[in-house]
């Protein structure tokens, strides 16, 4: 069953909007959402499987779902940035045709956040694809190695790369994201260290038999 959370990092970006007054900008960064989560829903639906929670937050939605294969999460995950690619080139076509300049600003989002998102880097769209081909290749520990080493080598190229941008330009955009995936990180693996924690305090005593001759 479907469910909705909001989380209280949700209210950052309508304070941010209200203070800066970009208006415009929120709107294209709705629609290029939007579609971009769509894309993973429609593929989600396509190759059977379901989904769970819906979660709107810092710095957008992710929704949890079930039911699938390696090659159907897969799948699932290329659909958003093969929508937000699909996107960006219909608001380009469109924006040449009408001369909108809104429409060719939807177009660079978009392929910005597809880009973005095929980056190899976990829990990004093109790190869970990555993650599920070796999976299925590979097997399951493999994955999870190539996972860690592949997300926290990337991520730190990108702090780095973030902290040298807003040095030059001042646009801290590519340092928040870093920052962001680094925060994730921390996160999952403390959640995990906390799992495997609960497991060992709760699982009941092992008994081991020894069978005399």
């Amino acid at each position: 069953m479907k469910k909705l959370r909001v989380t209280p990092g949700a209210a950052l970006l309508p304070a941010a909007i209200c203070v800066s007054g970009a208006w415009e900008f929120a709107a294209l960064i709705a629609v290029a959402v939007l579609v971009h989560e769509l894309g993973h829903y429609a593929a989600l639906r396509l190759c059977g499987g379901e989904a769970g929670l819906v979660r709107v937050g810092f710095p957008g939605v992710t929704m949890e779902y079930g039911g699938l294969s390696y090659g159907g999460e897969a799948i699932t995950a290329m659909a958003g940035p093969g929508a937000s690619l699909a996107l960006a080139s219909a608001a380009a076509l469109a924006g040449r045709m009408f001369g909108l300049d809104a429409l060719y600003r939807l177009a660079g989002l978009s392929l910005i956040f597809a880009v973005f998102n095929l980056l190899p880097i976990y829990p990004l769209d093109g790190g869970r694809a990555l993650f599920c081909a070796v999976a299925y290749i590979f097997g399951l520990s493999a994955a999870e190695n190539t996972r860690s080493a592949l997300s926290a080598a990337l991520t730190a190229a990108l702090l780095f790369a973030g902290a040298l941008l807003t040095r030059a330009s001042g646009n801290p955009t590519l340092l928040i994201a870093a920052l962001w995936l680094a925060s994730d990180a921390l996160r999952r693996r403390a959640n995990s260290r906390r799992a495997q924690k609960d497991m060992y305090l709760h699982s009941p005593p092992r008994v081991i038999y020894l069978r005399v001759p």
